[in-house]
């Protein structure tokens, strides 16, 4: 069959679904590496990106002080505030018009709330519990989980409108539900547990309707952790942890991402407009879990793009903007340290 990167690569349609047939190891460009600024001493953490603005959004800390949300954009860092009662703070995602979506935790649990207009705004929780926000889209919609103490359940997915309403995303006969991504027609994925004892169950929910997404035959459970704006969709699928794969949806039909014969496991966590996917492999080997980018037919792991610094270990990477850069964080001589990786 054809490469599945023949409809991830075209930008007019995602079309029909095709398979993956091979994995080549091959980087595909060549990359700049970056460190996001800490303070000295101190740490770093970067989570997400946005290419219209620039924008590179984690946290820092002083050591041995708590971690706050931050802002890095022309080799410029900003520190944000966090909201009160809360310990520590990061920021995950950024859209185009500059709004921040941020999380912070308390000793009740789990703040969620976004920065906007120099201010933060608090993101109510449903029945006035907690919050955990995963993304938001450019109309600023928000989507992540929130408790139900009501209903018994650890979370509900929810969107968060900008009019403040928060709104349920229905979990029909399940016991918790998490929403983790959305596109610019807010389509939003996640998963679903039925029982506390069962493995999740990937979702998709558009125009007012949440559904079960197909997995692969030979796969029972799942998760979906982000859609782009052509609807294509990737996550996970697995018998058991042992058995845990890589998936793309692609018009609805779930694929399993080729992996390196080296790696015995992994899953994808982003997906961008160019169809390129992000994600992270076990290695059979050493049990060691490593970053990789799939784009145009090529696997890589992500430590192969670039040339890094002596001292540097990957640890993960959490976001893919849509003009090829990865941002996440490693260890620089045992420091935690965010980093960016820019296409040249």
């Amino acid at each position: 069959m054809l490469f599945l990167a023949l409809a991830l690569a075209s930008q007019l349609s995602v079309g029909a679904a095709t398979e993956p047939t091979t994995t080549q190891l091959a980087a595909t460009a060549t990359y700049e590496f970056e460190l996001l600024a800490a303070p000295n001493p101190g740490q770093s953490m970067g989570n997400g990106l946005d290419s219209r603005t620039g924008l590179v959004v984690g946290g820092v800390r002083d050591l041995p002080g708590s971690f706050v949300p931050t802002l890095w954009r022309d080799g410029v860092s900003v520190n944000l505030p966090i909201p009160g009662g809360a310990t520590e703070a990061w920021a995950f995602r950024a859209n185009q018009s500059g709004m921040v979506l941020c999380g912070a935790q308390s000793p009740t649990g789990e703040i969620a709330f976004v920065h906007v207009g120099g201010q933060n705004q608090v993101l109510p929780p449903l029945f006035g519990v907690r919050a955990w926000a995963a993304d938001l889209n450019d109309a600023g919609i928000v989507v992540g989980g929130s408790s139900d103490a009501f209903a018994a359940h650890p979370h509900a997915a929810v969107a968060w409108l900008p009019s403040g309403v928060v709104l349920p995303l229905g979990s029909p006969a399940t016991w918790t539900s998490i929403a983790r991504g959305i596109n610019a027609s807010n389509v939003i994925v996640g998963e679903m547990r039925p029982t506390p004892s069962d493995p999740p169950q990937p979702f998709v929910w558009s125009h007012g309707v949440l559904a079960p997404l197909a997995l692969p035959s030979s796969l029972a459970h799942g998760a979906a952790q982000d859609v782009n704006d052509r609807g294509t969709i990737v996550g996970q699928a697995f018998n058991a942890p042992a058995t845990q794969v890589p998936i793309v949806w692609v018009s609805g039909a779930p694929f399993v991402l080729p992996l390196p014969p080296t790696a015995s496991k992994g899953y994808a966590v982003r997906v961008n407009e160019r169809g390129q996917i992000l994600g992270a492999a076990t290695l059979a080997a050493s049990g060691e879990l490593k970053p990789f980018l799939w784009s145009a037919g090529q696997f890589t792991f992500v430590e192969h793009l670039v040339a890094s610094p002596a001292g540097w270990t990957y640890v993960g990477a959490f976001d893919l903007d849509d003009g090829g850069r990865i941002v996440g964080w490693g260890n620089l001589n045992g420091q935690v340290r965010g980093f960016v990786l820019t296409p040249l």
